[in-house]
């Protein structure tokens, strides 16, 4: 029995199954082009990938005095076709860099006398990770070198005149309210609450004096296991005083704000820190071995615990309000 070719068609001819599948594929590969190009098109034809023809540009040298100045950008003002190159004055700028200078490209010079400009002891900021001197680095060779860049050299810093102003020294809870009310301002003008809900959540305390909560000791958080039971007690890490504006500014809220209160239920726990029983980063020294408290954890907590508590007053605000 012999098989024939299906038929297509009124005259009879045959098409294969081959070219119309490539014919599709085809089709589909030039519709896909068109979109992109289009898409692609029109994202050239963005303003900010476009600057004004060539002719219209126009070079603008930086200034050799004390007031740096630069050829900053094309800036395209209201009403005008072109934009045009402006001088922009920048903030706490003091003067013009040598032209061709590129701080980033030079070299390291050894200079004892020039560096380093202060001792490892001399800076009270320098965190302790980063003392290698008092951590018994035998040379200080890596303290002398100087980047020196071509063609130019690195500003010294120092001080120098600016315009007088009058600096308002405050008391702090009276700064931490216009902060919250900074805060306050921007949520009344920026949340809805038909369809938001705002919360602020109070300081976490410390607990690095066992003196503070009654202990004869001189302690910390190191193998404490129980609560504190003083309903009264208030560490001297956290402020009254400041828990107090809070309440004060967000009383006062055309957006209702819902304060979690987790510091004073905290204050108690000077059980609940990760104390010594964490993942240490850096090996321990023989005198923290034999001295556990002295790198005892007193701020962080241990979970599951405590802040488990805190997402059950949020969950408590947020639900049952």
């Amino acid at each position: 029995m012999r098989m024939g070719k299906p038929q297509h068609g009124g005259n009879g001819r045959g098409r294969s199954p081959f070219l119309t599948s490539y014919a599709l594929t085809l089709a589909f590969i030039t519709f896909v082009s068109v979109l992109y190009f289009k898409d692609f098109s029109s994202t050239l034809h963005q303003p900010f990938l476009h600057r004004p023809p060539r002719h219209h540009r126009r070079q603008i040298s930086r200034p050799r005095h004390h007031q740096a100045a630069v050829w900053c950008c094309w800036i395209e003002k209201a009403g005008e076709e072109q934009a045009t190159a402006v001088q922009v004055q920048l903030p706490f700028a003091m003067g013009a860099a040598p032209a061709g200078c590129d701080v980033g490209q030079g070299e390291w010079v050894y200079d004892e006398a020039a560096r380093p400009w202060y001792q490892e002891e001399e800076c009270p900021y320098i965190q302790p990770q980063l003392t290698c001197q008092a951590h018994g680095r035998p040379d200080k060779a890596y303290q002398h070198w100087r980047w020196q860049p071509r063609g130019c050299s690195l500003p010294r810093q120092n001080s120098f005149e600016d315009k007088n102003k009058d600096i308002i020294e405050m008391e702090t809870e009276e700064a931490y309210g216009m902060v919250l009310g900074a805060v306050l301002k921007w949520v009344e003008s920026n949340m809805d609450p038909k369809n938001s809900r705002v919360f602020f959540v109070t300081m976490s305390p410390t607990h690095t004096r066992s003196k503070d909560w009654g202990e004869d000791t001189d302690g910390n958080c190191y193998n404490q296991t129980t609560p504190i039971k003083d309903l009264s007690y208030w560490g001297p890490g956290t402020s009254k005083g400041l828990m107090r504006v809070i309440g004060e500014v967000f009383s006062t809220s055309k957006m209702p704000v819902g304060v979690v209160n987790i510091t004073q239920l905290s204050e108690y726990r000077k059980d609940a820190h990760t104390q010594i029983y964490k993942k240490q980063w850096n090996p321990l020294t023989p005198e923290q071995i034999a001295n556990p408290k002295s790198y005892a954890d007193c701020t962080h907590w241990c979970l599951p615990g405590l802040q488990d508590t805190w997402n059950e007053l949020l969950y408590s605000k947020l639900f049952f309000p």
